[in-house]
């Protein structure tokens, strides 16, 4: 059973996320399309995709976010949390909308 705090958090992260890659597309990109945002609820994570590649993961218990390693699995340390006050988005680069490496 997901913590209802923990799922309301998530939603107000993908709002963000697809506010921030909004924003991004249009400043940078204007004449192409926006790309689409879904997610993918598993066992552990949500595994939040644009388009046809994994953006991040989301530990459903924690709400740890997680840089992707691969396609279907998330990188072992978390970049942020999506409980904070910013929803997650200190996780990202501050230039665009991707999750940010480890310093």
């Amino acid at each position: 059973m997901i913590d209802p705090k923990i799922q309301d958090a998530f939603e107000m992260y993908i709002k963000k996320l697809k506010k921030r890659i909004r924003e991004y597309y249009l400043k940078n990109y204007p004449m192409l399309d926006i790309p689409e945002v879904h997610y993918k609820k598993g066992r552990k994570w949500w595994a939040v995709r644009e388009e046809n590649h994994a953006h991040s993961f989301v530990d459903m218990e924690t709400g740890d976010i997680f840089k992707p390693a691969t396609y279907r699995a998330p990188a072992k340390h978390a970049r942020g949390n999506i409980l904070s006050p910013y929803w997650g988005m200190e996780a990202l680069n501050p230039n665009d909308y991707y999750v940010r490496y480890l310093r």
